[in-house]
């Protein structure tokens, strides 16, 4: 964006000071494109249609969002984005069969050799096949 437009990165710049003056804490950040993940050309057709709907007036972006529901947001991206690359990825099945859903909470034993097993069950590194295997 740099390169191309720079006359946007100036003035997304120059609002970002202001918001920095009155305590707001903006950071830019560049997010790679995300290729190769299933849904992204529709995800990123639906985007550039919606800003330019909200550009356009056809369509109202909300005033404010609260730290709340930025959060939450946040949040549900990141799961739908984790839980894509788990369910794709072709490293962790042994894993994966156990707790095939990102969010699983894990109930570990509180004593410590048992935790151990259990860890290392979950990560399928234990010598259990070989002793029932002979």
């Amino acid at each position: 964006m740099l390169g191309r437009h720079p006359e946007i990165f100036e003035r997304v710049s120059d609002i970002c000071e202001q918001l920095k003056d009155i305590s707001c804490v903006v950071k830019l950040v560049k997010i790679p494109g995300h290729v190769g993940i299933t849904g992204n050309v529709i995800a990123d057709r639906e985007a550039k249609e919606a800003a330019k709907k909200i550009v356009t007036g056809q369509l109202k972006a909300p005033a404010k969002v609260s730290i709340d529901d930025a959060r939450k947001l946040s949040t549900v991206i990141a799961m739908t984005s984790w839980q894509q690359q788990w369910d794709e990825h072709s490293k962790g099945r042994k894993t994966y069969e156990m707790i095939p859903k990102v969010g699983t909470k894990a109930m570990w034993p509180k004593t410590r050799d048992i935790a151990i097993s259990y860890c290392r069950i979950l990560l399928h590194d234990t010598l259990l096949k070989s002793i029932f295997c002979v």
